[in-house]
């Protein structure tokens, strides 16, 4: 008796660690985690980092004028946001998020971030030339970022540093993925870390308008990401003084249920257009000839 139920101890044993080799090994995504912000708990005129918060915010590059609190002038949903209010000359704000675990080669991981740009805005810098503006750098690796990036003309672009790509749009070409102003709009980036071929998606609102399927995501097999960063740098520093708010703010390496149009996962908007896949009707009046 006692030697049989050994044996099935053993088997047991042998099963479990069958089925915990499956979850390690399924797309990277072990011990899959999800981090959010809303900005609810948090007074107002303070630090916007806390509970429902970033972890560290502040102004980058140089001069202390520009800060990042809770607010109650506008929100996505709910009460507050973050308020991000930027002096001329300095290096913009940031709102930065530690993942709970490091996640390498073979992960997946979606961003999102809902952004208020109030007029009057510029996507200019200081020095006049063209620099980018670095909205959603939503996966910093051990060997550069995978952004969303705005150019001086307020177009989405699609940066992948350990990649070496980046995506240029003339704000006149046909159909230009814009950033708007004044008004609420919900930014997305997904990425597959791949030292080989990844997959990078960017959608506005549910809409995908960006998209990158055949460059590697990381530089190399070993290297990680620990973070993501909002609006985490404005290269020569900001043109004038302007405010922009930032709400509902979700990370997470957990596949989300939402599709967009092409039945690829997303976080998806709060509420939108359509985050499920439209199939197709059958045919019907059909004849064999």
């Amino acid at each position: 008796m006692i030697e049989e139920c050994l044996k099935k101890g053993k088997y047991m044993r042998t099963l479990f660690s069958f089925l915990l080799g499956i979850i390690f090994l399924s797309s990277g995504q072990a011990f899959a985690w999800t981090m959010n912000a809303n900005f609810e708990n948090g007074t107002i005129g303070q630090p916007a980092i806390g509970s429902s918060g970033f972890h560290e915010a502040g102004t980058l590059s140089t001069g202390s004028g520009s800060t990042v609190t809770f607010s109650t002038d506008r929100a996505s949903t709910g009460s507050k946001s973050a308020k991000m209010s930027m002096t001329k000359g300095d290096g913009g704000t940031f709102g930065l998020l530690y993942y709970p675990s490091t996640v390498g080669n073979g992960t997946e991981v979606w961003a999102r971030g809902y952004y208020y740009f109030a007029s009057p805005w510029s996507w200019a810098n200081a020095s006049g030339g063209y620099r980018a503006i670095k909205l959603l750098r939503g996966i910093g690796t051990s060997n550069g970022f995978l952004s969303v990036f705005s150019d001086t003309n307020g177009v989405i672009q699609l940066s992948n540093e350990p990649g070496d790509e980046q995506t240029y749009t003339s704000p006149d070409s046909p159909g230009a993925p814009l950033y708007e102003k004044d008004k609420w709009q919900c930014i997305e980036m997904y990425v597959k870390l791949s030292a080989t071929q990844g997959a990078f998606r960017i959608w506005k609102n549910g809409v995908l308008v960006q998209e990158d399927m055949n460059t590697k995501t990381l530089r190399n097999a070993s290297d990680s990401a620990t973070n993501a960063y909002f609006m985490s740098n404005w290269n020569d520093t900001v043109v004038q003084a302007q405010t922009m708010y930032m709400d509902d703010v979700v990370v997470t390496t957990d596949r989300p249920t939402k599709v967009d149009a092409k039945g690829n996962p997303m976080i998806g908007p709060i509420s939108g257009p359509i985050t499920t896949p439209v199939k197709p009707k059958a045919p019907t009046s059909l004849q064999v000839r």
